[in-house]
């Protein structure tokens, strides 16, 4: 059907609010965007995904204003993701501090550091129990605002200090009983194995928010509809790998808090 020029710059002018509307309540998301949750960041990107496709779908829209809509969106996308990349930057930094804390806990927790030409007493032994009791304690507290290899260091940390104390109590008692000591090698073993899959759960959780950004980026920056639609496809297929792996990952720390604590 025909429609005047009048009809059609009116229908481009809704047309043109209607995502001039969602540009603005896009902006207004990343203000009140304070933490580095990936849930935070995935209601962003998928509020941006309405949107690409309501450049698909509203038309007309004059094409000085298209631009200029597109120019917006593209600038709140990327700043995003500087945000993003800022946040990761700052994880770090926070990481470390939180990893420096343990250690001390750590250090003061060391036979070999705090008694390194004698043997500690049974109360000092306690002393240094609850150190490593403390470290122990503000790992689980830490753990997810912790980077895996800060994690992974503490870990190893503890697991060391532990057997040292283990040792040196074995030594006072003269013995221990055998099927204890199975019982925690393979609480160990376990907690190997769980860290390994741990490992390998959050590298692939990395490569798939690689994925997202490089397909947004393409989404961005693509002209043709049928390519966007099916690069949409790939975005959601990767949003729900990327929700399933986060469950995983969490499953896989709780178990290894669990073991952990029975070696305690």
């Amino acid at each position: 059907m025909n429609i005047t020029a009048e009809q059609y710059n009116e229908k481009a002018r809704r047309n043109f609010e209607t995502i001039e509307d969602e540009l603005s309540e896009l902006a207004d998301h990343y203000l009140w965007l304070n933490t580095n949750h990936s849930k935070e960041y995935k209601d962003f990107w998928n509020h941006a995904k309405e949107i690409t496709e309501l450049f698909k779908t509203l038309k007309p829209i004059k094409k000085e204003d298209r631009e200029k809509l597109w120019s917006d969106f593209g600038s709140q996308c990327e700043e995003m993701r500087r945000k993003q990349t800022q946040d990761n930057d700052n994880l770090k930094i926070k990481s470390n501090e939180f990893k420096d804390r343990i250690m001390r806990e750590l250090k003061d927790a060391d036979i070999g550091y705090k008694y390194e030409f004698d043997s500690p007493s049974i109360e000092a032994m306690k002393r240094l129990g609850s150190h490593l009791k403390e470290a122990g304690a503000l790992l689980s507290l830490y753990k997810n605002e912790m980077t895996f290899e800060h994690k992974q260091e503490c870990w190893e940390r503890i697991e060391g200090i532990q057997k040292e104390h283990n040792a040196w109590w074995e030594s006072l008692t003269g013995h221990r009983s055998q099927s204890r000591e199975n019982f925690k090698d393979k609480i160990r073993a376990n907690i190997d194995k769980n860290r390994e899959s741990l490992k390998k759960a959050e590298e692939a959780l990395e490569r798939c928010k690689a994925r997202q950004e490089d397909i947004q980026e393409k989404i961005r920056n693509a002209w043709n509809d049928n390519f966007i639609e099916m690069a949409e496809g790939w975005l959601s297929e990767e949003e729900a790998k990327e929700t399933s792996i986060e469950n995983n990952i969490q499953r896989i720390e709780d178990w290894i808090s669990e073991d952990e604590e029975k070696l305690r």
